[in-house]
């Protein structure tokens, strides 16, 4: 937090974000970066607490989206779910909030899972939101009837990636 990108691959970055692109020509710093393929190396210069540090990447990543806009890529090709005592969780994808919410469901779903989708991304691969979808009738269950669609943070103090 709070450094200073300098240069992407020995190519200087100017202060608006632009490198050279051709003879008076500038563009985004981010095109030097989609011109990389996953699994390259890439060096950085940035400015950290007054210093000019020298990075390297041993493998560039692509950016791992916290909820799949898609299923095909994942283990189970449908939602999967677990319930434990009558609560339902699932994880969080773009096709279940469809079906839950309908197409537009960035302005009818809770804005802490809206939120979340559009400001976080996944630290690591596999990790994904988890929801508790819905309550089943149950004598467990009386009195929890009106909690669903609320995200499962932590299980006994354990952080749920």
């Amino acid at each position: 937090v709070g450094d200073v990108l300098l240069s992407f691959d020995k190519e200087p970055i100017a202060n608006d974000g632009t490198v050279v692109y051709r003879k008076h020509e500038r563009v985004a710093f981010s095109w030097l970066v989609a011109q990389k393929f996953y699994g390259e190396p890439a060096e950085f210069t940035v400015l950290r607490d007054g210093k000019t540090l020298e990075l390297q990447l041993e493998k560039l990543n692509p950016q791992v989206a916290l909820v799949p806009v898609h299923l095909f890529n994942s283990k189970h090709q449908v939602p999967s779910y677990l319930i434990v005592a009558g609560l339902v969780f699932t994880t969080l994808t773009v096709p279940f909030l469809r079906s839950e919410f309908g197409e537009e469901w960035e302005c009818e779903a809770p804005v802490e899972i809206v939120h979340r989708i559009i400001h976080q991304r996944a630290e690591e691969k596999g990790e994904e939101l988890v929801v508790l979808t819905q309550v089943l009738a149950h004598d467990l269950t009386v009195g929890y009837e009106e909690l669903e669609n609320m995200l499962l943070l932590t299980v006994n103090g354990v952080v749920v990636k």
